[in-house]
């Protein structure tokens, strides 16, 4: 399984740019293919987009939340815990995000797609705030999505530090 992930983040760090700033200047110089890394940067804004969209919706919905973002075999890794698909994440997610008293979200910093367009990854941070709105935990997230057999994007994997 390790060798699994560490292969993905290989191919995706392969594909993405060097600095990991999202930006794609180099390859419009050398390939000479501006359309392409037009479509790579409107990839990644998607991707912005959908991480935004998916901490405010967890906000609102709790664990169905990320139950609805999961592809079938995604798996996430929290507390030395693998899950795999979207009930167990629903499971593993669902006393945090359904307490009254924490609040967990999280903004992502950086998104990256391969060249290929079909798997991408979003990098940021997070933070767990009590019910007086003090800081409890803080941390740094990795998720790497995967667009599905009828175009919508469903994460593949999720680790956070």
């Amino acid at each position: 399984m390790r060798s699994l992930l560490v292969g993905a983040l290989l191919v995706l760090g392969a594909c993405g740019p060097a600095d990991m700033d999202g930006s794609h200047e180099d390859e419009a110089g050398a390939a000479g293919d501006t359309a392409a890394v037009a479509s790579r940067a409107a990839l990644e804004q998607e991707l912005m987009r959908l991480e935004r969209e998916f901490s405010d919706a967890s906000a609102r919905e709790g664990s169905a939340a990320w139950a609805a973002r999961w592809a079938p075999n995604g798996r996430i890794y929290v507390g030395g815990v693998e899950s795999i698909g979207p009930e167990a994440v629903d499971t593993l997610m669902a006393p945090m995000l359904e307490s009254t008293g924490d609040r967990f979200t999280w903004s992502p910093d950086t998104a990256v797609v391969a060249a290929s367009g079909d798997l991408g990854y979003t990098l940021g941070r997070y933070a767990i705030r009590d019910e007086a709105g003090d800081t409890t935990a803080r941390g740094h997230y990795v998720t790497v999505w995967q667009k599905q057999p009828d175009g919508s994007w469903k994460i593949a994997v999720d680790i956070g530090t």
